[in-house]
């Protein structure tokens, strides 16, 4: 049931870019609007809820994340929710599905509900599409109550209340918040443990365990104590009654205020002490004998850590062997623990065998307590630190293979380290010819029980056997390794005019590859080699783009080793009219291009047809030259907004308002590592701008030359009135280097922009380069009369042509 008005409350989507045409959106059929109606519905799954609704306040928080498919297009955001009321925001056409929560996710935490919900909702354009979210809550509740009876007669008395996972709640007379209410995550299970201490300070404790807990679900815990008899003793008996609301439970138990006996735990098969260590499959018996004088009132079994491997899931409930139904004497059995039901009261011994159950489990430390309580409140807790070791005394753990040794790693299962523990090895070709490894060189680590050594001197990729002794085994488990060749390669990765080797050596001096391109075969040195662990990683360099070699061998200190790897470099790719020689004039407008190429041929555009008409084109060709002809960019203020010069690899659209509507990039599929060319600048100091950049009046206007390479499916979309501009930060980015310079340079100077490489597994669809006069100026900011002369731009393939920390710095390997 809604408890509260549907609120019309719309969610603002940021999305924020940065400078000169860096970020955007892309648009897939336009844009719709999508606003949210969100209630909260707090109806809860028992007849004992109050049913009082629940409303947010202005001052709460709400938490908005927008998904499409698996993608996270909005991450988790948090508002105030009064914030939210009149707000709205656009994205793509698409399906998506708004996911709203208020509160804070948790284990377990005291009058801190949690809420969720969601919607899927369709966006179409130009549309306001509602997305209808009912929030409810995604937590457990739980309350307690203690009757008035129960101060009369205890000093104290608490619940503790857990859902399995390790963290849990306790609601205390002492602590004082038995008004509380407490919201666990949901796992399914509930377990709560009643404590109660009586004025003389004995301790009476039982608990109860539920399955098939569910989000929604309320559980108020109500305890009721009522006084069958008194005796001139002071004795008393009480039953206790458990209202949960889902079931209803009596545990009757009597408080003496005499002097009684506890119960006892005495083991068979094994000593209670720090460390209980069982080997593996051990079917000897284990088990524990219970006895008391008074009566039993709980027998609880259950695991005292859950962050260690447990044999059954199911063990994260409590069970209680005192009035135990059938079900939970199999359930124990299945998991290898025997014991009987125990009736209430009984003074009967009870055994809990535990023989199955540790014979069953894997290697590993466990700890499993058992708790028993009489009728007089006596208590006998028994922890089971349960360490299950091997049953030999030592095996292997590891070989790691290198050229001319092995690293060696071995572990031990007892308290004490066995006597005479080392390692032995021998060729695999003569298994009678076994060494020992020298004791000196054997390192031991009694913390974790492990032993290693490094066997050096071997020969080369020559296969052995190895296994641990000690003294009383002599022959335990072989592992067997062969050690490596002195160097082998495992990868070549090809660019255009270079290749990056990867392979794994011990030592490598004055490296070198045999190298054919089918016709000659000849040698070359590696370029910057780096060794670690073990690898190496090197260049060869000088090579033709779009060529097939095969690395013939790999030679040093004298030794070759054979490889015969093909491999075939990439395509050096160009880009049209990289030295703007080619424009033609249509009425007032300059493009880029020659005369007659089609729009998609053209590779290259400006925002001209924004401001020829009014100031003539920003963006021309001039005889101010390296050769041929060069672009020229001017920034000039038209009519009510600043404009740079700028061009770049795409198309103009349309003029949007005061902005532009144009699409990025050209189809492109090499990786250069650079790219070079040359410019001339002229800057003037900012009089122009616009929010958020009023601030920068007065600074040094800068020019900007960017590229970068991308795996868009198609050109991307930019619309500098709406503020849509590329995502550099997004995962689409492959490759990319920007030069941003506010120096006068009268005259050309050469620059090298090195393109910086976030992922070498992916092959570019589009490449983008851009230059503005004015690196604001897509936010209408920078200084008129801001003019750079730019031309003979080139691709760079060779790293050779870059400096060493040019190199570097593409991040190629």
């Amino acid at each position: 049931m809604i408890k509260n008005i549907l609120t019309k409350v719309a969610v603002v989507m940021a999305v924020i870019f940065a400078v000169s045409c860096n970020q955007q959106v892309q648009l897939d059929g336009g844009y719709g609007t999508i606003t949210i109606g969100l209630g909260m519905d707090d109806s809860i799954y028992t007849r004992s809820d109050s049913g009082e609704p629940y409303e947010l306040t202005d001052e709460e928080t709400v938490t908005i994340s927008v998904l499409q498919g698996t993608q996270t297009i909005v991450p988790p955001t948090t508002y105030i929710y009064s914030e939210l009321k009149e707000a709205s925001f656009n994205v793509p056409v698409g399906t998506y599905t708004v996911v709203a929560t208020v509160g804070e996710s948790h284990a377990a935490k005291f009058d801190s509900p949690f809420y969720s919900g969601s919607d899927e909702v369709d966006v179409y354009a130009e549309k306001d599409n509602l997305a209808e979210i009912i929030c409810s809550l995604a937590n457990v509740k739980v309350s307690v109550h203690f009757d008035e009876n129960f101060p009369k007669y205890f000093t104290s008395y608490k619940v503790y209340v857990d859902n399995g996972s390790g963290e849990g709640l306790t609601f205390s007379s002492e602590l004082g918040n038995l008004d509380k209410i407490g919201y666990f995550a949901v796992t399914g299970i509930l377990n709560w443990e009643l404590t109660l201490v009586n004025n003389d300070g004995e301790k009476w404790v039982t608990s109860d365990s539920y399955t098939g807990v569910k989000a929604r679900q309320h559980y108020p815990l109500e305890f009721k104590l009522s006084e069958i008899e008194e005796d001139p003793n002071g004795s008393g008996a009480f039953r206790v009654t458990v209202d949960n609301s889902i079931n209803v439970k009596d545990y009757e138990l009597t408080l003496d205020m005499g002097q009684y006996g506890t119960p006892e735990a005495a083991p068979d098969g094994f000593e209670l002490t720090n460390q209980i260590s069982f080997p593996q499959g051990d079917l000897n018996t284990k088990s524990l004998t219970y006895t008391t004088e008074q009566g039993w009132a709980s027998i609880i079994i259950k695991p005292e850590d859950n962050s260690v491997a447990v044999k059954s899931a199911s063990l994260n409930v409590w069970y209680d062997l005192v009035g135990a139904e059938q079900d939970v004497i199999d359930d124990l059995a299945s998991i290898g623990i025997k014991a009987p039901s125990v009736p209430y009261g009984s003074t009967e011994a009870v055994v809990v065998d535990f023989t199955e159950y540790i014979a069953s489990l894997e290697l590993g430390e466990y700890t499993m307590k058992v708790s028993a309580y009489d009728v007089k409140g006596g208590s006998e807790d028994t922890v089971l630190p349960i360490t299950v070791m091997s049953n030999v005394e030592a095996d292997m753990v590891s070989v790691v293979r290198w050229c001319n040794m092995l690293s060696l790693e071995g572990k031990w299962f007892a308290t004490e380290r066995p006597s005479g523990m080392g390692f032995e090895y021998a060729p695999a070709a003569d298994t009678t010819s076994w060494t020992k490894v020298n004791a000196e060189d054997l390192v031991f680590n009694a913390d974790i029980k492990r032993y290693t050594a490094v066997v050096k001197g071997l020969a080369a990729n020559t296969e052995y056997l190895v296994r641990p002794y000690t003294d009383n085994e002599k022959y335990l488990r072989i592992m067997n390794a062969t050690t490596s060749a002195p160097f082998s390669v495992s990868a070549v990765e090809e660019w255009a005019k270079f290749a990056v080797i990867r392979g794994v050596s011990d030592s490598v001096q004055d490296l070198q590859f045999k190298l054919s391109d089918g016709s000659s075969v000849w040698l070359v040195p590696a370029v910057s080699p780096s060794f670690s662990g073990g690898g190496f990683v090197a260049d060869i360099r000088g090579l033709d783009a779009n060529t097939g070699y095969t690395l013939v061998s790999a030679v040093s200190n004298g030794m070759e080793a054979e490889i015969n790897m093909a491999f075939r470099t990439e395509n050096a790719g160009i880009i049209y009219n990289l030295g703007f020689d080619d424009w033609h004039l249509d009425g007032k407008i300059y493009y880029p291009y020659a005369s007659g190429m089609s729009i998609p041929g053209s590779v290259w555009d400006s925002a001209n047809k924004a401001t020829a008409s009014l100031k003539g084109s920003s963006t021309v060709p001039d005889s101010h030259a390296i050769k041929g002809q060069a672009v020229k960019m001017e920034s000039k203020y038209v009519v009510i907004a600043f404009a740079a010069g700028n061009i770049y690899t795409g198309r103009f659209n349309a003029i949007d308002g005061m902005g532009a509507d144009l699409d990025w990039g050209t189809p492109f599929t090499s990786r250069p590592v650079a790219l070079k060319g040359y410019y001339d600048y002229k800057g003037q100091t900012i009089n122009r701008t616009k929010s958020p950049y009023d601030g920068m009046k007065g600074q040094p206007d800068k020019c900007q030359i960017q590229m970068f390479l991308t795996d868009w499916n198609g050109m991307f979309n930019v619309n500098t009135t709406d503020g849509r501009f590329v995502d550099m930060n997004a995962d689409y980015i492959i490759a990319s280097g920007k030069l941003e310079s506010s120096l006068n340079t009268n005259g050309y100077i050469e620059f090298t922009i090195p393109l910086v490489y976030r992922d070498t597994d992916r092959t570019p669809t589009y490449a983008v380069i851009s230059a503005a006069s004015s690196y604001l100026g897509d936010y209408f900011t920078g200084g008129e009369g801001s003019v750079m002369y730019l031309d003979e731009l080139s691709l760079v393939y060779d790293l050779d042509a870059l400096t060493p920390s040019q190199a570097a710095s593409v991040n190629y390997r």
